[in-house]
């Protein structure tokens, strides 16, 4: 009977390490197979960020394209802004000797200018030579006259000037004498 039971303990044990080791590998394969979905997740999901990835990067390729090309587009304006300025700077100096170039303007600037308004404008004349015939150059340390010197001659206010002579045609009058400026 000792060994009857001893087979039956043998027996039992086993058959325990039987089901624990069929248990085990079955706890191993519900493992293994959670592992092998979340793997086929995890790789889907690779997949599509890899597809996300190429994507985003063949956008900014196209961004990069876009903004060189804007670029380029932006300098030839520029460059064509420039030469349409320059341009206009070139119609406006032709417009302006056009403007300049009629017959009564270019006879106006050949007028000679009166001997006594060019000798007022001569800034190469020194002290006295320039002033007035009649006026003074003040001395150095004078200042302004005195109030009410030299009004003798001034005519009252609202009174009529006396006849002055007649200035039609007084730039181009030829009895008068003409003087050159000198040059600057």
């Amino acid at each position: 009977m000792m060994q009857t039971l001893f087979g039956r303990i043998a027996m039992f044990t086993l058959l325990a390490i039987t089901l624990a080791a069929g248990f085990t590998v079955w706890q191993q394969h519900s493992q293994l197979q959670t592992a092998s979905n979340r793997l086929d997740e995890f790789t889907q999901a690779n997949a599509e960020l890899t597809t996300a990835n190429q994507l985003q990067a063949s956008q900014l390729v196209a961004m990069q394209r876009n903004a060189d090309s804007q670029a380029a587009a932006t300098l030839q304006l520029a460059d064509r802004l420039d030469r349409l300025d320059r341009q206009s700077y070139a119609n406006a100096v032709k417009l302006e000797a056009a403007i300049h170039a009629t017959p009564a303007a270019i006879a106006w600037g050949n007028t000679a200018i009166p001997a006594d308004v060019a000798r007022l404008l001569d800034t190469t004349a020194t002290g006295a030579a320039s002033a007035p015939t009649g006026q003074h150059s003040l001395p150095a340390g004078d200042s302004l006259p005195t109030a009410g010197t030299g009004t003798e001659d001034q005519q009252a206010a609202g009174g009529k000037p006396a006849a002055a002579p007649d200035s039609t045609g007084a730039l181009r009058g030829a009895d008068r004498q003409h003087q050159e400026l000198p040059a600057p």
